[in-house]
C-alpha cells in the first residue's frame, strides 16, 4: 500500500512510506511486537511497560500514571497512531519539530532561557505540516526537586529528568516532560509513538493538539480520542481574587487605630477615677489622702499611694518620668512602705547603696 505521500513513480517504482517511528515503521510491526511479547526497546517488554504506565511509586512509574485512567497501553498507542496517520505526518517528524523548538528557544537554559520565539515549521527538512507561516510561541520551564525515572530504563539514573517545559501557541498550552528527544516524553514519541494517555492526564501530549499549535490552527486536527480535542487552555488569574495592597494597608492602619483608641479609653478611665478620688477626699488641698489613693488602686502595691506609714505622695504621677522620680526622691526620705507595712530606707539595700540616677526619659 502507498503511504500518505503517494508515489514518486508508477507501478513497482512506488516510494515506500516513511517510517512512523524509530522502532516500528508501521503499525503492523508494533502490533506483531505486542503479540511476540517483546518490546519497543532492548531489555523491556510490553507487559513491563503496561505495569509502569499505571499510577504508583514503583520503578519507572509516576504518581499520576503515564496512563491515568487505566486504558490498556495498546489501545492508547493505536488511537494516537491513527491520529498521526490521519494528519499525514509521523511520530518522528512531530518529535523533530519540538526538537527544533527546544534548540532554538533553549527554554530550560540556566543563563539565558528563551521565553518567546517565532517558529516556522516549513523550514524543517521533510516537513509535511500544512503551515502557512511562522507561529509565535511562548515557552516556560519548571524544575522539580525530585527525579522522574525513565519509563524504559528506570534503573539508569542518568536517563531520568527533573524538568518540564511548556509550549504555548494562541490560547493553548502543551506540557512536555523531560527535555528534547534525548530524555523524556519526546523520546517515547520518537521511538514508538507514545504521548501518554488518559482523559484527565494534564501531561498528555495530544498529537492533534501539537499539530494545531505548530501550524497556528491552519491544519485541521482530528478529535483526540484519548482526551480533550484541544490543548490545555491557559488559566488567567481572576482579578477579583485577593485584594490590592492598599486595601490591606488601610485595613491594618484601621486595626491599629482601633487598638490605640481602646487603650486610650481604658487609660482615661483609670486616670479619671484618680481625679475623682482626689476631688472627693481632699478638695482644695495639694495633697490627697492615702485612703483615697488606696481605694482607687486597691489591687496595686501600696508604695504607689504612700511614703512612710502616713505621708502620701503630693499628687498622682504626672509629667515626665524624670519629674516624677525627682518628686519621689524629695518626698521619700523616711522610706517606702512595703505591702506588710514595714519600712526600709531608700539609701541602702541587700546589694549596697541604691542609685539615685533618675530613670531615662
Amino acid at each position: 500500500a502507498l503511504g500518505a505521500r503517494g508515489a514518486s513513480g508508477a507501478g513497482e517504482d512506488a516510494a515506500a512510506p516513511p517510517k512512523m517511528s524509530e522502532a516500528f515503521a508501521t503499525w503492523d510491526e508494533l502490533e506483531e511486537s505486542f503479540k511476540a511479547s517483546s518490546g519497543p526497546a532492548e531489555g523491556v517488554t510490553w507487559q513491563e511497560l503496561e505495569d509502569r504506565c499505571r499510577p504508583g511509586a514503583l520503578p519507572g512509574q509516576s504518581q499520576g500514571g503515564w496512563i491515568s485512567d487505566g486504558t490498556p497501553l495498546l489501545d492508547v498507542l493505536r488511537a494516537d497512531w491513527d491520529t498521526v496517520r490521519a494528519l499525514g505526518t509521523t511520530h518522528i517528524e512531530l518529535a523533530a519539530h519540538l526538537d527544533a523548538v527546544w534548540a532554538k528557544a533553549k527554554p530550560c537554559d540556566y543563563d539565558d532561557p528563551g521565553k518567546e520565539i517565532d517558529y516556522d515549521p516549513r523550514k524543517l527538512p521533510g516537513n509535511t505540516l500544512a503551515a502557512t507561516g511562522p507561529v509565535h510561541l511562548t515557552l516556560d520551564c519548571v524544575r522539580e526537586r525530585g527525579i522522574q525515572e525513565d519509563l524504559l530504563d528506570p534503573y539508569t539514573w542518568s536517563k531520568g529528568w527533573n524538568v518540564q517545559w511548556s509550549v504555548t501557541g494562541g490560547d493553548s498550552t502543551l506540557q512536555i516532560g523531560g527535555r528534547d528527544s534525548e530524555a523524556g516524553l519526546l523520546r517515547y514519541v520518537k521511538l514508538f509513538g507514545f504521548y501518554e494517555g488518559g482523559a484527565d492526564n494534564d501531561y498528555r501530549l495530544s498529537p492533534g493538539s501539537l499539530v494545531s499549535v505548530l501550524t497556528g490552527g491552519s491544519q485541521v486536527q482530528p478529535g483526540d480520542p484519548l482526551g480533550a480535542s484541544s490543548p490545555t487552555p491557559q488559566v488567567e488569574a481572576d482579578p477579583d481574587l485577593g485584594q490590592p495592597w492598599w486595601v490591606w494597608t488601610l485595613g491594618s492602619l484601621g486595626v491599629c487605630a482601633a487598638v490605640y483608641c481602646i487603650w486610650l479609653a481604658c487609660w482615661e478611665g483609670i486616670y479619671g477615677r484618680v481625679e475623682r478620688a482626689l476631688e472627693g477626699e481632699s478638695e482644695g488641698d495639694d495633697d490627697f489622702s492615702a485612703s483615697a489613693c488606696e481605694k482607687t488602686f486597691a489591687a496595686m502595691p501600696s508604695p504607689l499611694c504612700g511614703v512612710g506609714a502616713d505621708k502620701p505622695l503630693a499628687r498622682p504621677f504626672r509629667g515626665s518620668a524624670a519629674d516624677e522620680w525627682a518628686r519621689l526622691m524629695a518626698t521619700s526620705q523616711t522610706g517606702i512602705r512595703t505591702s506588710a507595712g514595714e519600712s526600709r530606707a531608700l539609701v541602702g539595700g541587700p546589694r549596697g547603696p541604691l542609685s539615685m540616677r533618675p530613670p531615662p526619659v
